[in-house]
């Protein structure tokens, strides 16, 4: 009711604003003569919420995204629920340029949407097809370059669009639901794989690092399904690290905290991924039973640079980690002085092209040895 009355206020008389369902309005805006006349409405509405609503003693911010159509009176076809199809699909592509701002609908947008309808439709598929693989990127100690786990990374190859690219696959996934019966297929399948691996001479010590959702975090079977994985592969817990964002913790600190405790209970391990990106908050970092942390490439990129403000950074980390009895694990590794600018700074574990790239599990023997050089020499090449 309150945006309602800021949204009137910002509008003529002759102006309609509409609540069509849920936290979305629309608004009709009459004799419009320009996109820049356009524009300025759209913005003249988005002020409307710099200042907080007052509700119940509190103060409340709120943002808004906003999708632009004009309507055309030379083209019947645009009826009334186009129009508000397409302005749709504009406040979505708002949406997803970071929210708080605008789009302007255009077709290109609409063929994006359909695009993904698609895709959508084919993924639905993708896993009883066989389309759904797992690469693996080896997790390196980096105090003698020992291999000690490997991370699984999801690819879909389409029959007739080839390598589909995780950031398209996820969202998705996410979105429809999928991501809970496709992310226990992803656990489900490393754990496998990294059974057989560890029963090869030197590999016995190996853990295989599997990403979770936002929403398989959600999901109340989440630590059922992890058990069950673990009991079916009569696998120990500690070969399976479960990863994690920040920005997923905090969207429910208490249910996040209980799904981890229950699942550090099992054994399995705990990563936070990107570390660094966002919260990165030591008060809450304590509140997570988390055996390492994950620092995100974009402070190893910076690391082949001398006196970096990188360096500072990484070092701060690996030191947070240490205070709470974490290990650490730099991502993106790829030149030499990386890494030891990295030993040098403390940093536990690697990953990274300079040590190799994600390879299929048929694929990971051979990774092994020519990594591990002697450890790994004899490793032989199991079915």
């Amino acid at each position: 009711m309150a945006i309602s009355k800021r949204l009137q206020a910002r509008l003529r008389p002759e102006d309609v604003v509409a609540r069509i369902g849920g936290d979305e309005f629309v608004t009709v805006v009459k004799q419009v003569t320009s996109l820049a006349d356009a524009m300025s409405t759209a913005e003249r509405l988005l002020l409307g919420f710099e200042s907080p609503f007052r509700l119940r003693g509190s103060d409340v911010y709120s943002s808004a995204s906003i999708g632009l159509v004009f309507a055309d009176p030379a083209n019947p076809s645009l009826d009334p629920e186009s129009l508000i199809r397409d302005a749709d699909t504009a406040m979505y592509q708002a949406k997803a340029a970071g929210r708080d701002g605008i789009a302007v609908f255009d077709m290109s947008m609409r063929d994006r949407v359909a695009e993904r309808l698609v895709l959508e439709q084919d993924l639905r598929t993708a896993l009883d097809a066989g389309e759904l693989h797992l690469h693996f990127q080896p997790i390196v100690r980096l105090s003698d370059e020992t291999v000690e786990g490997l991370e699984a990374l999801l690819r879909w190859v389409h029959p007739t669009r080839g390598l589909i690219s995780p950031a398209t696959v996820i969202p998705i996934a996410e979105e429809t639901g999928l991501i809970i019966e496709i992310g226990a297929w992803v656990i489900e399948e490393a754990a496998r794989e990294v059974r057989r691996w560890r029963r090869m001479p030197g590999a016995e010590h190996l853990y295989v690092a599997v990403n979770l959702s936002a929403r398989q975090l959600r999901d109340p079977r989440l630590v059922e399904r992890v058990a069950t994985t673990l009991a079916d592969q009569h696998l120990e817990p500690a070969a399976l690290c479960l990863e994690l964002t920040e920005s997923m913790l905090m969207e429910d600190p208490v249910g996040a905290s209980q799904t981890l405790h229950q699942l550090r209970d099992l054994g399995v391990r705990l990563s936070l991924d990107d570390f660094g990106t966002g919260y990165s908050s030591l008060s809450y970092l304590k509140r997570f039973p988390v055996d390492e942390v994950k620092i995100d490439r974009s402070f190893v990129d910076g690391l082949d640079a001398p006196d970096s403000s990188e360096a500072s950074l990484v070092a701060a980390i690996v030191a947070m980690a240490r205070a709470l009895g974490m290990k650490t694990v730099a991502e993106g590794v790829e030149l030499p002085i990386q890494a030891q600018r990295l030993r040098e700074l403390g940093a536990d574990q690697v990953q990274g092209y300079l040590y190799a790239r994600p390879v299929g599990p048929e694929s990971v023997p051979g990774t092994l040895a020519r990594l591990g050089a002697k450890r790994y020499a004899a490793l032989p090449d199991i079915a």
